[in-house]
């Protein structure tokens, strides 16, 4: 994102209750990686709660942002939008120069497109993540079946066999 828009920083804030946390840095904002700080009254926060793109001219005169927590990296202007999975926000994507109204105009619509594919990945992840689980469960069920069809047939009296539609035989019994 910070090189798409010519950007000093960018971070990837998530939403853990009234809190953001920083889970993704680079540029100028790479220190800033794992920290937590209460979202409301941040730009960050106001993003995530209004699931809107928000834009900071300039972080010394607009009253929705930190301006002390700006400073510390250096920020004057600031674009936050909203990460969706599914259509919940789960978090904001920030990216910020060091002059004030220093994005240029297509970085709102490129940070934008590149939330709803990074929201994509993200739901692709998750989706995988539960097809995943769903695999193993049914791979745990098809071995427990195969155990108790196995005892069932090795405690057969009598010669029991399975033979495919070309005669071969794919199961015989002990007995």
């Amino acid at each position: 994102a910070r090189d798409l828009c010519g950007a000093d920083g960018s971070t990837v804030d998530g939403a853990e209750g009234d809190y953001m946390v920083c889970r993704a840095a680079s540029g100028v904002a790479a220190a800033n990686l794992r920290r937590r700080f209460v979202g409301e009254g941040t730009l960050s926060g106001m993003t995530y709660r209004t699931s809107s793109t928000l834009v900071c001219d300039d972080t010394e005169a607009d009253l929705r942002v930190d301006r002390e927590a700006w400073r510390k990296i250096g920020a004057r202007s600031v674009v936050a939008v909203p990460l969706y999975h599914r259509t919940r926000a789960w978090g904001v994507l920030e990216v910020f120069w060091s002059q004030v109204n220093a994005f240029p105009p297509s970085a709102i619509n490129t940070l934008e497109l590149l939330a709803r594919w990074f929201s994509a990945g993200i739901a692709n992840a998750a989706m995988y993540e539960t097809r995943s689980m769903e695999v193993e469960e049914r791979s745990a069920e098809l071995e427990s079946l195969r155990n108790r069809f196995q005892a069932f047939m090795d405690h057969m009296p009598v010669l029991a066999y399975i033979k495919d539609s070309d005669g071969r035989y794919l199961y015989a019994n002990r007995a």
